[in-house]
């Protein structure tokens, strides 16, 4: 109720993405499609709000993503600075990537200053912040909950010494030189858009930028797991596809769209990462 609450007045905006978060490259077209129009319909019978930008699981990207995500009604993603190829130091608030003649904004995430976040007080932050946002109107960081969770120094730190408290309140107008925007609001402030280049294709894990066929070639087994993946796909249409011509809907419809969230469900991104990047939960 309170997120419904605070995205009816404009306070938090809802980003969509994959239901399960998948990792788009290691997954059929229709898959990914059918993941985001999933969430997409989750967060609008919840909120009553269509998310208008989504996220990506790791923040990885592959220049496929522009022309899946083109039909989808989302206007715009994030990709992280790692992912990007000729920055030379700077990073830019937001810029576009190319696929086939569409294009798709994406707002650049500041990696560094999102790490520094996790273990800085908040005032050196915040000077950090500002040093870096001289030359801009717009920077975007992301904060990593996860280790929230994970991390009993973290957790104490964050809730018991305030930390999270006086974050926002720096943010959210204690200090005159820094308001936050929310994205949909954020495209002009942004503005010019340069012309992205990622580093792809790029493995799960982004603490690395390793081509994906060298992951497979050192785990063979997500090669076979990916492959099971995309039969059991290939099967589940069929099966609907069937279902269809022969209108055997009233009869079997619950039961593959059962076996289709299964399937969605098992293409969630822990499979393919190390154990220390997968989410505890």
């Amino acid at each position: 109720l309170e997120v419904k609450r605070l995205a009816k007045q404009g306070q938090v905006e809802i980003l969509g993405g994959l239901f399960y978060g998948g990792v788009p490259s290691m997954m059929a077209e229709l898959d990914v499609r059918g993941q985001v129009e999933m969430l997409g319909e989750y967060w609008e019978s919840l909120t009553g709000v269509a998310p208008d930008g989504f996220w990506m699981p790791k923040r990885v990207w592959s220049t496929e993503l522009v022309r899946l995500m083109d039909d989808s009604g989302l206007r715009y993603g994030y990709v992280g600075s790692r992912q990007l190829l000729g920055l030379d130091g700077t990073v830019p608030p937001i810029g576009t990537l190319s696929r086939g003649g569409l294009r798709m904004p994406a707002f650049v995430l500041y990696e560094a200053l999102s790490d520094a976040l996790t273990c800085a007080e908040v005032s050196e932050w915040i000077d950090l912040l500002l040093s870096a946002a001289q030359h801009r109107e717009l920077t975007t960081i992301w904060l990593d909950t996860r280790l929230w969770r994970t991390d009993e120094d973290v957790r104490r730190r964050v809730f018991d010494g305030g930390w999270l408290e006086r974050l926002l309140n720096e943010i959210g107008g204690a200090r005159a030189e820094l308001h936050g925007v929310l994205p949909a609001k954020a495209f002009e402030l942004g503005r010019p858009a340069v012309r992205l280049r990622l580093i792809e294709p790029c493995q799960p894990n982004e603490s690395t930028a390793s081509a994906l066929h060298d992951v497979i070639e050192t785990h063979p087994g997500v090669a076979q797991l990916s492959m099971r993946m995309h039969r059991a796909s290939d099967k589940l249409r069929e099966a609907i596809t069937m279902m269809e011509e022969e209108s055997l809907e009233d009869t079997w419809s619950d039961g593959l769209a059962t076996a289709q969230r299964l399937v969605f469900a098992a293409q969630a991104p822990d499979a393919y990462l190390p154990p220390s990047d997968r989410d505890p939960q």
